[in-house]
């Protein structure tokens, strides 16, 4: 397999794993809606922040990608 095609699956699996967390986060926030608790309020910051760790993962990959798609 080429580089570019292992990063286009990697970008990929990040998308997978964010609409996970994604869901995740909103099923919690759900919960939160109909029983607020500081625990449920710490889980579903802690979602947003693993989002954005994996986002930030997947953004550095596009950026590989589109500077090895440029040379």
């Amino acid at each position: 397999m080429n580089t570019k095609q292992a990063i286009k699956e990697e970008i990929a699996n990040y998308d997978h794993s964010i609409a996970l967390v994604v869901a995740d986060q909103n099923r919690l926030h759900q919960r939160y809606q109909d029983n607020p608790t500081d625990e449920l309020a710490d889980r579903i910051d802690s979602r947003a922040d693993y989002i954005s760790e994996l986002s930030g993962r997947k953004y550095r990959l596009e950026t590989e990608l589109n500077r090895i798609s440029t040379h």
